[in-house]
């Protein structure tokens, strides 16, 4: 687990994405999982739960959408954030429409992945006030 509590899964088939990530969420304070493509993906949530899960969009064999729409029905409070280099705005209305957390375009800043992250540290934050409130 992170030093800041949040579990991370990072889902690409390209090395040098997975690389990436994993030295930018490490240089923010954070530790991740890997995921080399879907399936590894779906396979490793199914074993451990994660506050966020990067997903590339387009992997061989499952999709990052398919991913999605498991992570969505199965683990609801997973954040899910789509990675791709497709710009199209029809895509990434649908996929948050599907339920993605946000829409990364390749190429994207260490910048923007520090924005998810705080993003997804504040949303948890103010739901565990809630139910501190509400307890």
């Amino acid at each position: 687990m992170s030093a800041r509590g949040i579990r991370v899964l990072v889902a690409d088939d390209q090395e040098n994405m997975r690389v990436l990530f994993t030295k930018v969420l490490h240089s923010l304070g954070y530790t991740c999982d890997v995921a080399v493509d879907g399936r590894d993906c779906l396979a490793k949530v199914s074993q451990k739960r994660y506050d966020i899960v990067f997903i590339d969009l387009i992997m061989p064999e499952i999709d990052g959408e398919t991913v999605l729409r498991w992570l969505t029905s199965h683990q609801p409070e997973t954040s899910v954030v789509i990675v791709s280099i497709q710009d199209d705005e029809g895509i990434i209305k649908q996929l948050l429409a599907l339920g993605a957390t946000a829409y990364l375009v390749k190429p994207f800043s260490s910048h923007e992945i520090q924005n998810v992250m705080h993003g997804v540290e504040n949303r948890r934050t103010s739901e565990g006030a809630n139910l501190v409130e509400a307890g």
